[in-house]
């Protein structure tokens, strides 16, 4: 990361509901491991008062896994290999000091980082809902895309060798230890994300008749048991993020038309059971994460098979200011950065203009304070867009936790849906 980061202008002020502010940025430190490399990927940016802040990469290729950083002593330990050459497929997240992931073999491992603990999720004395699944006469269970808050976990589990990768999703409280299935459609899933009381995904018609070009996303409350279909519009959803008060994730439309549409991110207000977008411009837009009432997006040239390319335009990250239309963005000398996560008051920013990721921590010294608002028990849509759950699983759930920090939960689609829009639907938390 260049020194220029060390004290950047502010250059403009935001004088429209469309305009944009450069943000002020001050360089707290390089993040510095010689396990950073041009095949690591996927990072995730996690922090509590307690363990400090950490960042959790994979590694893919020969010896690939899962790598662990602290910025309390800059250290870097291995938390896990894969056979397979990468974790990143099946999943991570991290949440207040403790790691989930799923292995090549579709089994979930928990480590917690002070005191070092680690276990299997579910484990022997664990109890709830216990399934086994069956493709192609072949029975067994598998689990992959975890998301973790607090000491709650969510993740997708059956045979997923089948076409979609057809999941229910399994809710355990680590502190109760107590399972609960939360969706048993079969349908193909993805963008599965914990953030509070609300859990979000991605999922495809029971009856798959568009060759993958159309998903809807869903919101579940812990507490009502209720499913919310937040977006039912046509095309492919991806990118889905979840913080607070909000839903986001990029409209990707129909990858087979042409010419190909620019994509665009998509906020839903849980609360009042409203969605906005973010300011279309000539670009492709990409949503990384929400933290308090800001969405944290990259906007990039737009790609078309015709004629490869319509522009020679770096990327740009910005921050769209939910509540008011401000968007702010990194300085133009520093495009092609990404802003990859948000912890204590810290941005964690990656360069892409190297080979190997260049990470560094910096404080935004002119963006005010994000207010975080804590979604209310009953999202906020009308009754013919709300199902209720069975109340013989409806989970016993603790108050909702004050979490220090935002939390960056991974968000891995593993699915391969068409040409160059499955990479864009893939995403970390």
């Amino acid at each position: 990361m260049s020194a220029g980061l060390l004290s950047l202008v502010f250059l403009i002020s935001v004088s429209s509901a469309t305009g944009v502010a450069y943000l002020n940025t001050t360089l707290i430190q390089p993040v510095i491991s010689d396990n950073i490399t041009e095949l690591s990927t996927n990072f995730v940016f996690s922090g509590d008062y307690f363990s400090g802040d950490y960042i959790l990469w994979d590694n893919i290729g020969p010896g690939g896994g899962l790598y662990l950083y602290s910025l309390k002593d800059n250290s870097t330990q291995l938390i896990a290999t894969s056979s397979g050459g990468m974790i990143m497929p099946d999943g991570y997240t991290m949440s207040d000091g403790t790691i989930v992931w799923s292995d090549d073999s579709g089994i979930l491992h928990e480590y917690t980082i002070a005191p070092v603990e680690s276990q299997n999720i579910p484990d022997a004395n664990t109890t709830g809902s216990q399934k086994t699944y069956s493709w192609n006469g072949f029975s067994g269970i598998q689990r992959w895309e975890p998301s973790m808050y607090g000491d709650q976990v969510v993740w997708f589990q059956g045979y997923p060798e089948g076409t979609y990768r057809p999941a229910d999703i399994a809710f355990l409280n680590t502190t109760t230890d107590v399972v609960t299935l939360i969706s048993e459609s079969p349908t193909g899933k993805n963008g599965l994300v914990i953030n509070g009381d609300n859990v979000i995904w991605c999922a495809y018609d029971e009856n798959v008749t568009d060759a993958g070009t159309h998903n809807s996303l869903f919101l579940h409350n812990l507490v009502t048991g209720k499913d919310t279909v937040v977006s039912s519009d046509t095309g492919l959803k991806g990118q889905a993020a979840l913080s607070g008060n909000y839903v986001g994730w990029t409209d990707f439309g129909d990858p087979l038309a042409t010419p190909r549409p620019l994509t665009q991110v998509h906020i839903y207000t849980i609360s009042s059971g409203t969605a906005q977008t973010v300011p279309a411009t000539t670009m492709n837009q990409d949503l990384d994460f929400i933290t308090g009432d800001y969405a944290v997006y990259s906007e990039c040239p737009a790609y078309n098979e015709a004629d490869k390319a319509t522009g020679e335009e770096p990327c740009q990250a910005k921050i769209f200011d939910i509540l008011t239309g401000s968007i702010w963005q990194l300085p133009q000398s520093h495009n092609d950065q990404t802003i990859l996560g948000y912890s204590n008051g810290l941005f964690l920013v990656e360069d892409t203009r190297d080979e190997a990721p260049e990470l560094s921590l910096v404080r935004a010294e002119n963006l005010p304070p994000a207010e975080t608002i804590t979604a209310t028990p009953n999202p906020g849509m009308s009754e013919k867009n709300v199902t209720s759950m069975d109340n013989s699983t409806t989970p016993s759930v603790p108050p909702t936790q004050t979490s220090p920090g935002f939390e960056f939960p991974v968000m891995i689609i593993a699915l391969v849906i068409i040409g160059g829009v499955a990479g864009k639907l893939a995403a970390p938390s």
